[in-house]
């Protein structure tokens, strides 16, 4: 039933993009009624006891990429410079929304048919999760090192200037530890299944270290206005502990992302020294890039043609460390990142900041509107199908770990490249089975 009515949605997008001209305002309200339906009445099928979910928290960040322009009441700082930039066609804008919309629709059905694919039970996946003291041990170690380097290399720093998201860089400690505390949380709290730990208190009780430094680190994210670093730390632990550990309550998720909603804006307003008046407050602000991006290659890609993804080389590269960096300056020509590219467009080769891009934009720039519909397909169908393997307790390590880093990075992959993810589910997947190797236990 569900799929029929995701097709003929898919059809009535179709003819508004190619028969109907429509304003922006009118366009907005249909294509936000057309994924508003099809989103709830997915999840009322899917996930109505079980919220927490790629789909579902990968969902409002989508909307928001896609309606940001529409929402946003006063335009200030980048928004003025990329509107007096000329990326102000209504047209171009109503399809970016249109593309987004059947986008979407194809993850929705790629997450239909992949809870609707047939689990058989298979003990052999339940030994892949056995107990390894020696792993969790090692893992502590590395994870405790690269915490302390951080503590006293980069978090003063941080904290004062209070700018952290546009400051971390790959020379950084951040990647590494926000890498290792997602690994170190998957090990440490599915051992605790393992163990029989089912409640909060005996999970504190058992790992109240990990404990500890989580809500310090935690702490230095917020302080420091690093919201991405802080999500993509948070997200997985709260799917991990309510798939592992104890259920979490839907009324506590909603409750959780009033507040740090509302607290991201604050921090979002408060960093770097700013100071702003209650007229400023804006919930859409970070996402009015990424309304914009994907009519901006919409556009572009009409009179350049498509990347046919070149410019994803060096994202794929950066599994194997320095390769990107030697590729790069043997004088190989590939198609500038979706996002550079966007930023350059707007503020020019050597602006301080960034604006990202969007992820249908990323992948219209690449492919075209093929390729973005191909893509949501195919991860609303992994992650449909990692997410009923892991709750039907069927899953490897490997499916737990890839469907965690989707997790840590579901809010932001709306406003990023779809390849971005690519490089920490492959250091951490192969990170494991090196370890795993040398490390395991005799039975």
């Amino acid at each position: 039933m569900i799929s029929s009515l995701l097709f003929f949605f898919f059809i009535v997008v179709l003819l508004i993009a190619n028969y109907v001209s429509f304003s922006l305002a009118s366009a907005s309200i249909i294509t936000l009624v057309i994924n508003g339906y099809v989103a709830v009445r997915y999840f009322l099928k899917y996930r109505k006891s079980d919220v927490i979910c790629f789909e579902f928290f990968f969902s409002i960040a989508f909307f928001l990429s896609i309606y940001a322009y529409f929402f946003e009441i006063t335009s200030s700082g980048y928004s003025e410079s990329i509107i007096l930039k000329g990326i102000n066609n209504e047209a171009y804008i109503v399809k970016g929304m249109v593309v987004s919309t059947f986008s979407y629709i194809m993850m929705i059905m790629g997450c239909c048919i992949g809870n609707k694919k047939i689990i058989k039970k298979n003990q052999s996946y339940r030994y892949t999760l056995l107990y390894n003291k020696r792993l969790e041990v090692i893992v502590f170690v590395i994870y405790i090192i690269i915490y302390l380097l951080f503590l006293v290399q980069e978090a003063p720093y941080y904290i004062q200037n209070r700018d952290a998201d546009n400051q971390f860089t790959s020379a950084s400690w951040v990647p590494w530890l926000v890498m290792l505390q997602n690994f170190f949380s998957i090990i440490v709290i599915v051992n605790s299944n393992l163990r029989d730990i089912n409640t909060f208190f005996a999970f504190f009780k058992k790992k109240y270290i990990y404990c500890i430094l989580l809500f310090f680190l935690s702490l230095i994210f917020l302080v420091a206005g690093a919201r991405h670093m802080f999500l993509t730390v948070f997200l997985p632990i709260v799917f991990l502990y309510s798939i592992y550990i104890q259920k979490v309550k839907t009324r506590y998720v909603f409750l959780g992302l009033f507040i740090f909603w509302f607290l991201f804006v604050v921090i979002r307003m408060t960093r770097g020294g700013e100071t702003y008046s209650s007229e400023d407050v804006n919930f859409v602000s970070d996402f009015f890039p990424a309304s914009l991006a994907t009519s901006f290659f919409i556009e572009y890609t009409q009179s350049h043609g498509y990347t046919l993804g070149s410019n994803y080389l060096f994202y794929v590269l950066s599994i194997i460390p320095f390769l990107g960096g030697l590729i790069s300056q043997s004088g190989v020509v590939v198609a500038k990142s979706s996002a550079q590219f966007f930023t350059e467009s707007i503020f020019g080769a050597n602006s301080p900041t960034g604006l990202g891009t969007s992820m249908v934009g990323d992948l219209y720039y690449s492919f075209g509107l093929v390729g973005a519909v191909v893509v949501f397909f195919i991860i609303g169908y992994l992650v449909s199908w990692m997410h009923k393997r892991i709750t039907n307790s069927m899953a490897s390590i490997y499916i737990i770990i890839i469907y965690t880093i989707f997790i840590s990075e579901c809010f932001f992959m709306p406003r990023g490249s779809v390849v971005s993810i690519i490089r920490p589910i492959s250091l951490v997947c192969i990170t494991y089975f090196i370890l795993n190797t040398l490390l395991k236990e005799k039975k």
